[in-house]
């Protein structure tokens, strides 16, 4: 079957594509975009069995191709698809000689096979009723008109024969006097401004008096609406204006009316075997029901409507078709049946209301009918619930992958691009048209390597998803990096069917990463500047260190050296004054021997590399305390020791705080008689804090800012001895840790110095 898609949706294309080509094997689709494309396929290959034309067009309207494959006699099915449920429009497709018409409703991708299949019955009925002979009771008192009239249609169709008369009651004697006599027409076409009996009485005559079903179809100079509701409530079947053109409408109205006269037949025939409907409409096993066009009373349903709905018979029988309808829908209802007065047959698909509350989606066909003398719609259920969120899921599917911002591709099996999204065109500068039926190696830059692909290939035809990274080129030539999963499609039977490649462009992430490179670089050789900097400063400081330790050691040794001679074996020559300067100059020399090595400590703390373990502060202030305080001294000494958590840290390190931070509570509190210390330790969330409290001579917080700077003494060395560096090392230790140290005091009233150190090891 080859079938001809003109359809300007590329997404709706695909989708009809797909079903069709699923649902009717073998058949060959040829998609037209625009009405040209669609003349240019018909020109190219006159042989398709069925074209599927859309309404609305960039270029037109899909109804004008419609008209010119009737009138050039081309031999094919037509459908008419539109996205408007439309009754007008419908009517008119058909009239234009449509063989069915199709409304884009949720779901009509899946009808369309049997849609097709109709339609191709149709148009072979339709041919039939082409070629054989119509004949039509033609009366019209202006020869003129009449000559036209028989010219166009020896022409154009000339299976319609044309018996023209004067008047109307020269058509009557033509006419059989009731419906029990045989008709020598076919379709009674008249003019509606007739001399002697105008149209209307005549139609009066032929429906009421005669009751004759012959079809009659007015042609009138004047569009009146008001005599075409006239002509219509009266019995006639078509309305014609004698506008521009009109003739070329009358083959088709004409076959239309009798083809729908045709219909009636049978309709009538099928009633005459009433008995054999019945069981038809018991057994179905789709809902099926008929209700009253007027009240909208259920009259009849059949089992399958009670099982499905869950009503019982009796229930159905005292309610109506607005029961079963959600309440808001209930006014289109109302429109609906309201528009289908003058429809034989009608389609839709409406929301349902179960009894149990539950709201199914369903295809409801109906055609009307006369049931136990009263006007009535015979209906049938299709109950699509499934379907239509599959449908739904589906669309929401495509419209992601449409909209999705990387890209995606399907190939086939043999690796040829089927589907490219619209991410793909952006990113790659091919349009679809340009890569389909095409190998995803366009894009080869030719930086990957065969090894890696044939690595990629047997991982996907294995069925296993295979990742990783490409550079590729763009349809300018431009290098872009994607980063891909590319994973095998299977069916429900497991069979690898297709290809998919999801792919993301990664070109600025990897230009940003060579950019970072390139800083590390840059880094990495000015740190590895700095490190042999600093290793040289280091040496240069070791050397300094060693100077200072060996050089002014020396002189100070041979200063107090030569003082403790002089005092030793002098001491009666010498006067208490010289004895006085002596004992200074072995002070002074002393002071400066702790100056230096507290200095070197000092310089030596900030290269010592810290080697951290965890340390029990009780047991490190115990041993602090005891390398700091002689026997003899201890009872004057009142120190409290709280329960103080374990830390991580140096020990010696450490140590050296607690030496530093004691040895300055008792120096502080000599000149007390009552002495007190007490260490202890809160928990901060992030942190230990520790503290030493003493109850000496304290200081001015004024001073504070000075407490731990390198030579800084709140006091006089008079008062109190000591380098003014004990605290700057304590600083500096407590700051390697990733602490904090700081004091509070008044002046008498004893002194507070805390410290901090972090809960997790650094």
């Amino acid at each position: 079957m080859k079938i001809l898609l003109l359809e300007d949706n590329s997404t709706d294309a695909e989708l009809t594509r797909r079903s069709l080509t699923s649902e009717l094997p073998g058949c060959k689709i040829t998609i037209a975009p625009t009405l040209k494309d669609a003349r240019e396929c018909i020109s190219k290959d006159e042989n398709f069995d069925i074209a599927l034309l859309d309404m609305s067009l960039p270029d037109g309207n899909g109804q004008e191709l419609l008209v010119e494959i009737r009138e050039s006699g081309a031999d094919m099915a037509v459908v008419m698809l539109t996205g408007s449920g439309n009754e007008e429009v419908a009517v008119a497709a058909l009239k234009a000689g449509a063989d069915d018409y199709v409304v884009k409703h949720t779901g009509y991708i899946s009808q369309l096979p049997a849609n097709i299949n109709i339609a191709i019955q149709n148009y072979k009925h339709n041919q039939q009723l082409r070629t054989g002979q119509i004949k039509a009771l033609y009366i019209e008192h202006h020869t003129s008109d009449i000559d036209l009239t028989i010219r166009y249609l020896k022409q154009y169709a000339p299976n319609i024969l044309i018996d023209p008369v004067l008047s109307a009651s020269e058509a009557l004697m033509t006419l059989p006097d009731s419906n029990l006599m045989p008709a020598k027409h076919d379709v009674i076409l008249m003019d509606y401004r007739l001399p002697g009996l105008n149209a209307l009485e005549f139609i009066k005559i032929i429906r009421q008096e005669r009751k004759l079903d012959i079809p009659i179809i007015l042609v009138s100079g004047h569009g009146s609406e008001e005599i075409a509701v006239q002509a219509l409530r009266l019995g006639a079947n078509e309305y014609l204006v004698k506008r521009e053109n009109y003739l070329s409408r009358l083959p088709i109205i004409i076959l239309n009316a009798h083809e729908h006269h045709e219909l009636l037949k049978k309709q009538f025939a099928l009633a005459e075997s009433e008995e054999k409907y019945r069981y038809l409409f018991a057994n179905n096993p789709q809902p099926m029901w008929i209700y009253d066009t007027e009240t909208l009373a259920f009259l009849e349903v059949n089992d399958s409507a009670i099982q499905h709905y869950g009503y019982t018979k009796e229930e159905f029988l005292s309610i109506t078709i607005k029961d079963i309808r959600p309440k808001e829908d209930i006014p289109f209802l109302i429109n609906v049946v309201g528009r289908l007065d003058n429809v034989n047959n009608s389609f839709g698909e409406y929301r349902h209301l179960k009894k149990n509350g539950e709201i199914i989606i369903v295809e409801v066909i109906s055609h009307a009918l006369e049931f136990n003398n009263r006007k009535a719609r015979h209906v049938m259920v299709n109950d699509i619930t499934k379907r239509y969120l599959a449908e739904n899921e589906l669309r929401k599917l495509s419209s992601a992958v449409e909209q999705s911002p990387v890209t995606i591709l399907i190939t086939d099996l043999n690796g040829t691009i089927e589907y490219v999204n619209p991410s793909f065109t952006e990113i790659t500068g091919y349009t679809s048209a340009e890569v389909i039926g095409k190998n995803p190696r366009i894009l080869k830059s030719g930086d990957t390597s065969d090894e890696a692909y044939r690595i990629l290939w047997d991982t996907i035809t294995s069925g296993n998803t295979w990742r990783g990274e490409f550079k590729n080129l763009k349809k300018n030539g431009e290098h872009f990096f994607e980063s891909a999963s590319i994973s095998p499609i299977k069916d429900n039977n497991g069979l690898i069917t297709h290809f998919l490649a999801v792919k993301e462009d990664i070109t600025k992430r990897k230009l940003a990463e060579e950019q970072i490179s390139k800083l590390n670089e840059s880094l990495e050789h000015k740190v590895s500047e700095r490190t042999a900097q600093l290793q040289a400063a280091n040496k240069e400081m070791e050397a300094f260190s060693y100077s200072v330790s060996h050089d002014l050691r020396s002189p100070l040794r041979a200063i107090a050296g030569f003082a403790t001679i002089l005092t030793e074996d002098y001491d009666k020559i010498i006067d208490a004054e010289g004895k006085r300067l002596l004992n200074l100059i072995t002070s002074n020399a002393k002071n400066m021997g702790q100056l230096i090595d507290d200095l070197l400590a000092f310089s030596r703390l900030g290269r010592k590399d810290i080697n951290f373990d965890i340390i029990d502060m009780n047991a490190m202030v115990l041993e602090a305390y005891d390398t700091i305080v002689a026997e003899n001294e201890r009872p004057l000494i009142n120190i409290s020791v709280q329960n103080l958590p374990a830390v991580s840290g140096d020990f010696s390190m450490l140590k050296q705080v607690w030496i530093n931070l004691i040895s300055n509570a008792i120096k502080f509190t000599s000149q007390k008689t009552d002495r007190t210390i007490e260490i202890g330790c809160t928990n901060e969330p992030k942190s230990f804090v520790f503290y030493i409290k003493d109850n000496g001579a304290g200081f001015d917080m004024s001073y504070s800012a000075k407490l731990f700077g390198v030579f800084q003494r709140l006091h006089s060395a008079k008062e109190f001895e000591g380098t003014g560096i004990g605290l700057a090392l304590v600083k500096q230790i407590i700051n390697r840790h990733k602490g904090q140290i700081w004091a509070e005091s008044s002046p008498n009233q004893g002194a507070t110095f805390f410290f901090s150190l972090p809960v997790e090891p650094v």
